[in-house]
């Protein structure tokens, strides 16, 4: 399968299996875990990989990232456990986890093995980290197959996005997660072309708040970064090349955001006075003067499970559609917000 925005994985297809290559995001050319998928029990398999049926007859997860692409693909029903399940947003998956029919498996970097290997799913699927995992190795050698979801390493909202085909291998459902992608591109590439035809100068935005003395900007080449041009906005680190956040001192922002439109991703705070609560000093920046202080709380529980990290990462076509109703709201008049909100 040719890959269009995903730089994390491969697929190939061969006589009697699939095989599927996941790349080490800290080590160019690597791979992390290499998946050899058959339907057949007679399947003749190579054998420097690790060999999974499909299709999965039950999984477990240990991100809430991956929950929409299930959902997406229609397969939360597999679903056996799920690790930080309070943070669950799907309300169909938090209805059947408050029935007990799924298991909480407690926090991802402790999983709970002995509630895993109780519901014995047929695989758990994780994120990847630069780092050896104890936990996972101890996982798999109980023979569960850990299969490496490393969505959140691309830099390219599409490419996080692409990872829906990642899943559907392993749920012998390829054709409908290409059907669906292509759908999210065509509406996401529609949506950047309304983008460009803004007329005006474009809003300039501040992202991200102060913690712990330290401000973190997306970086130049990060997915944020590229909603922001993609939504028609200005940022003052759209040059810059680092794939990740920039770490800056308070005085730094001020002296760089001060004259900032629109501030996007301000903490957790429900208003503005909550936030002027946390640090009196952001009163110097014009967007807290102008109350154009907004915040990713379009979709949460009251217990704090955010949508914004679940379907925002399978769907950018309608996160870029709440960033262009932000920053040009003529374009979509009739468009309300998912995941973004105002602070009152």
């Amino acid at each position: 399968m040719s890959l269009h925005y995903a730089r994390g994985f491969e697929i190939g297809y061969f006589d009697g299996y699939t095989r599927v290559l996941v790349y080490n995001p800290w080590a160019e050319n690597e791979i992390m875990a290499r998946y050899y998928l058959y339907r057949e029990d007679s399947s003749l398999l190579p054998k420097d990989g690790y060999h999974v049926r499909i299709p999965l007859s039950s999984l477990a997860i240990a991100s809430c990232t991956h929950v929409a692409f299930l959902d997406l693909l229609d397969e939360l029903d597999l679903l056996r456990g799920v690790c930080n399940a309070s943070m669950v947003y799907n309300p169909v998956l938090r209805q059947s986890i408050n029935e007990g029919q799924v298991a909480d498996l407690g926090d991802a970097f402790r999983i709970k093995r002995e509630i895993l290997l109780q519901i014995r799913p047929q695989a758990l699927m994780a994120s990847g980290y630069n780092q050896y995992d104890e936990h996972l190795q101890a996982i798999s050698q109980a023979g569960v197959s850990i299969l490496y979801n490393n969505e959140w390493m691309e830099q390219n909202l599409l490419a996080r996005a692409e990872w829906l085909r990642f899943v559907a291998c392993f749920l012998d459902k390829d054709r409908l997660a290409d059907s669906l992608f292509r759908q999210t591109e065509a509406n996401y590439l529609r949506l950047k072309e309304l983008a460009s035809s803004a007329a005006g100068s474009a809003p300039v935005v501040m992202s991200g708040d102060n913690f712990r003395g330290s401000w973190y900007m997306p970086g130049g080449r990060s997915h944020q970064a590229q909603l922001f041009r993609d939504a028609g906005a200005s940022y003052f680190f759209e040059n810059d090349s680092t794939t990740g956040s920039i770490a800056l001192g308070f005085e730094q922002v001020v002296r760089d955001f001060n004259q900032a439109d629109i501030w996007i991703g301000a903490s957790n705070a429900t208003d503005l006075n909550a936030l002027l609560a946390m640090d009196e000093r952001y009163v110097w920046f014009k967007s807290v003067k102008n109350k154009q202080v907004y915040s990713y709380q379009g979709r949460m529980t009251a217990d704090g499970a955010n949508d914004y990290w679940e379907s925002a990462v399978v769907r950018p076509d309608s996160l870029l559609a709440d960033f262009i109703k932000l920053f040009h709201p003529e374009l979509l008049p009739g468009h309300e917000w998912i995941y973004i909100n105002q602070l009152p």
